[in-house]
């Protein structure tokens, strides 16, 4: 029997009458004696509503809205009171490039039966159009008042591959699982980056992950977030969060790096003079539709970088840590800058040596899921409280999402836009409840 990780009793119903069901993608992997990998696994997910002895929970490879015939899983959902089923159905790896972005459903929906008839449904999908298909509620939104989903550590990203993936540094060393561009075309808008510099290879700019070099460059990067722009109306943030190798003392590293994400980027860059104020439609009617941080000094140097986001980060090794953490922190309103929040378990050295199998995509399990919740249900009051006080900041939830799928709703409250930011992978999908 697969299930998802235990919620806290508190939360396990949302409070909502209606049943409301999801997928996403679990951020486990590994491989079988006979060499074939399990990875990406449809995970079922309900929530609201009541339970009636004779429901079905089922999964569709087809719309069950044309037909209730053939589904690929069914459960009951009386079984798994946490309100998550993780089935054996994987989900492919997909490719998005400018040309073949889409809303559509990607193959798989899940809907909640009773006595044949439909209470809830949804598919997977991408949300490369997100920000724009939701114009009219958002646009007036100032940039301080949103709540942006995001990655942890973006550009540290590569597919599980089997035995090769299967060592304790690579277990700890990736965050994400898809590129650049596929973050971007699920939903993600914020991208936190960290930058070294290698002075003896042919490309000078790496993605770090502390003092690890992975082996994707930054020009790579900046390539997929141009392309992204060039082909949506989307609104982008990133932040050049961490400069580990290369930079110390070095204040013409910084000058080359910016020169570099300006040749790039720089006809889609903010200005920094529009102030944390602006709003997103302000941004679509100037053209101007990417806002790069960069948390070092020189960010001062040019009237198109913004000072560094700053990280609500716990540095928890709990689930009930983190949730402590983000319970206190959440009941302050008195950030003054551009925030996110880090929504991901922290590994220690000793992990390595406690729990050296687990990795990322361990941790990730553990907690994305409960991320999703807490801030769903638990958490959307105070932060609606927190908008209404604070006019200096955007929150960025980040998560780990190692190839789990991040789960962003719009906030209860109709004026704010909830977001995660995680390790791996992460294919959003974005509900209106309001």
């Amino acid at each position: 029997m697969v299930v998802c990780p235990n919620d806290d009793p508190e939360i396990l119903s949302s409070g909502d009458k209606n049943v409301r069901v999801f997928l996403t993608v679990s951020s486990l992997a590994s491989i079988l004696p006979s060499g074939e990998m399990i990875e990406r696994q449809l995970e079922l997910n309900w929530v609201g509503g009541d339970r009636n002895t004779g429901d079905i929970v089922a999964l569709y490879n087809h719309n069950p809205e044309k037909s209730l015939d053939s589904p690929v899983v069914t459960i009951n959902p009386l079984l798994y009171v946490v309100g998550c089923y993780r089935t054996n159905v994987q989900f492919p790896h997909l490719r998005f490039t400018s040309n073949n972005l889409t809303s559509d459903c990607l193959g798989f929906w899940v809907v909640y039966l009773r006595q044949g008839e439909i209470l809830g449904s949804s598919c997977l999908r991408a949300r490369p159009f997100w920000m724009k298909e939701n114009d009219r509620k958002i646009r007036n939104i100032p940039l301080v008042k949103l709540m942006i989903p995001g990655t942890h550590n973006s550009g540290s990203y590569r597919r599980y591959k089997g035995l090769e993936s299967e060592t304790v540094f690579l277990r700890y060393l990736y965050n994400q699982e898809e590129t650049i561009f596929n973050q971007l075309a699920y939903g993600i808008r914020f991208l936190d980056l960290r930058v070294g510099f290698y002075p003896h290879t042919n490309e000078k700019f790496w993605i770090n992950h502390r003092l690890f070099s992975v082996n994707n460059t930054l020009v790579t990067v900046l390539q997929d977030v141009a392309s992204f722009l060039q082909a949506t109306q989307e609104v982008v943030l990133i932040d050049f969060h961490n400069f580990p190798t290369g930079f110390s003392y070095r204040p013409e590293i910084h000058r080359w790096l910016i020169r570099l994400v300006l040749e790039h980027l720089g006809p889609y860059m903010v200005p920094r003079h529009v102030g944390p104020s602006v709003t997103l439609g302000t941004l679509w009617n100037i053209g101007k539709r990417l806002l790069v941080s960069y948390n070092s000094r020189h960010y001062i140097s040019n009237g198109l970088l913004w000072p560094g986001v700053s990280h609500i980060w716990g540095n928890k090794q709990t689930v009930r840590d983190l949730k402590i953490f983000f319970d206190g922190a959440f009941r302050q309103s008195n950030y003054s800058t551009l925030s996110s929040a880090m929504a991901e378990l922290t590994p220690t050295i000793a992990t390595f040596f406690t729990e050296p199998r687990k990795g990322l995509r361990g941790f990730a399990h553990d907690v994305n899921r409960k991320i999703t919740r807490w801030f769903r249900d638990l958490w959307w009051l105070q932060l609606k409280a927190y908008f209404k006080t604070s006019r200096t900041s955007t929150v960025v939830l980040q998560k780990d999402c190692n190839s789990s799928v991040m789960i962003c709703t719009l906030c209860k409250n109709q004026r704010s836009t909830v977001a995660l930011e995680n390790h791996r992978e992460s294919s959003v999908e974005i509900k209106d409840s309001s």
